[in-house]
Order: C-alpha cells, then structure tokens, then sequence
C-alpha cells in the first residue's frame, strides 16, 4: 500500500490541475462578474475587497486560484486514501529541541542575506521603488508574519505529507530528489510573467495557457534559469527536513525566502523564482542549510521509512 500512496500524490497533483484548468473560464467568468455589479455600488467591505481583486486580476491569475480551489476541495479525498490517514504528514518527524533556533536562524539568515543580494541588484542595475522608511518598517511586520504562516502550511505539505509518503517507499536520496521535482513542478505554475491568452472568452481558454506555460524554453540558459532555481529550493527544504526530522528549519529557511520576495516584488519588481538572482539565492540558502544541519547530525530514518 506505501508504493501506491507517492502514486497517489502525483494522481493528487495532475486531477487538480486538469480540474483547476476546466474550472477556470468559470472562475474567471464569475469573478469577473462579481467586479461588475459591484461597481459603482457600495456593498460591505468584504464583496467590495473581493471585487476589486477580481477587477484587476487577469485570466492567468483566476487560473492559479482555480487550481488552488481544486486542490482545496480534492485535498480531503486525497488525505483519506492514504494508508496512514492524516496521520501521514508526520512520517519521521520527531521532537526538535532546536526548533526555535532552527526557525530563527533559518529565516533570518535567508531573508538578510537575500535582501543583501536585492540590494546589490537594484545599486548596480540603477532601478528600483523608493519607499519611506515608515512605511518599509510596517510593511515588514506584516510581511514576516504573512511569510511565516505561508511558509508553515507548505512545509506542512511539501515536506510533511508529500517527503513523508515518498520516505515510506523508496530510499531516502531518492525521496528527496522526487520532492525536489513535486516541488518545482508545482510552483512553476506561479512564473506567469509574459504568459496570457489572447480571448479569457474562448472555448478551451484554460487548456490553452497550460500549454503556453509548458512550451519549448528558448534557450538551454532560460530553462537553466528557470528549473534549477525551483528544484533547488525544494531539494533544499527536503534535506533539510530529512537531516533534522522536523519542519522547523525548511519553514524557517522557505519563510525567509518568501519574506525576500515580497520586498524583492516591492522594490525592484522582481521575483525571486527565476533568474540569477534566484540561482545565487539558491545557493545561499543551500550553504545555510548545510551549516545547520552540520551541527546537528541525525541518524538515517530506519528501514521502515525508506
């Protein structure tokens, strides 16, 4: 039964994609009018919210939600035909009494030294936002608590449920380049830029960008740019769920990247997902990574688990 469950979760992931691409002309169409009929009417704060995000969205955004809403609704079914229930997201985990350290350090050392290489960017490229400093340090309040609880429910996933069941049915470096892979595929739905469809309107409108995002890369360095980046990072989380079994450090390290990439989107509007900028942060993070978990050795998860 273990061996069918990490078929499963990649059963999981393409019936919410196809689902999501289905659904999302609907979505599209009622978001859409949503923003219509609220315009120009007052209505409670929340449908007026909604409205304007849905007036200002583009199809590839009502794309992503769609996807997101289908793995919403498919995560329960998901969940119960696993062996192990929802029990199964805290295969090989145990107590860390580092946590807190980890959490920290994790997320300081990444965001730091990611703003660092923001920084750096915007100086030599002569682009960029001013911002007041007021404002900046506001922002960054929210921005870390937002990245912390964004962080915690995809480690909680990715790296709790998705490398749990891949531990449970092959070895472990094989269980960590497969969460690798999960990983990338599944955020490179999120790289948008430049990527649209010509009438939101048409027949099949959903399928048509899911095939524009998997074209040919044109070059070999674009796809570099691009894959490397993402597999990365999640090779990077799952090891380092792996070396410490806890969810402590791959929340810390993931939550400071994520905090680096709303300031890295506010100031120099740019993602950190791809690009050289990505690739260097990768390899930041991944030095990081190594001099946590140097300290602190754990032996092999047992036969059992792999």
């Amino acid at each position: 039964m273990v061996p069918s469950d990490a078929l499963k979760v990649w059963l999981y992931a393409a019936a919410a994609v196809w689902l999501g691409t289905w659904t999302s002309p609907l979505l599209y169409n009622f978001g859409k009018a949503i923003a219509e009929v609220c315009e120009n009417k007052q209505t409670i704060g929340l449908i007026e919210w909604l409205a304007g995000i849905c007036r200002a969205a583009d199809f590839p955004a009502f794309f992503r939600a769609a996807i997101w809403v289908s793995a919403a609704g498919l995560f329960y079914p998901f969940l119960k035909s696993l062996s192990g229930g929802w029990r199964a997201w805290k295969q090989g985990l145990q107590k860390n009494p580092n946590r807190l350290r980890h959490l920290a350090v994790g997320f300081s050392a990444v965001a730091v030294g990611l703003l660092f290489l923001i920084a750096t960017t915007i100086l030599i490229k002569n682009h960029g936002q001013p911002i007041p400093v007021d404002v900046l340090t506001k922002l960054s309040v929210g921005a870390i608590f937002r990245a912390l609880v964004w962080a915690a429910l995809q480690e909680i996933f990715y790296q709790g449920l998705v490398l749990g069941i891949f531990l449970r049915s092959m070895p472990r470096p094989a269980a960590i380049a497969l969460a690798a892979a999960f990983f990338a595929l599944t955020h490179f739905l999120e790289l948008s830029v430049g990527v649209n469809v010509l009438d939101p309107d048409a027949a099949g409108v959903g399928f048509e960008l899911l095939g524009k995002w998997f074209q040919p890369f044109p070059s070999p360095g674009a796809w570099i740019l691009t894959w490397i980046p993402l597999v990365g990072l999640g090779g990077i989380l799952a090891y380092a769920r792996s070396a410490t079994r806890s969810l402590a450090l791959p929340i810390g390290i993931h939550g400071g990247w994520i905090f680096a990439n709303h300031f890295s989107m506010l100031l120099a509007g740019r993602s950190l997902q791809q690009g050289w900028s990505a690739l260097i942060g990768v390899i930041y993070a991944g030095y990081i990574v190594f001099r946590i978990t140097r300290s602190h050795h754990v032996h092999l998860p047992p036969s059992s688990e792999v």
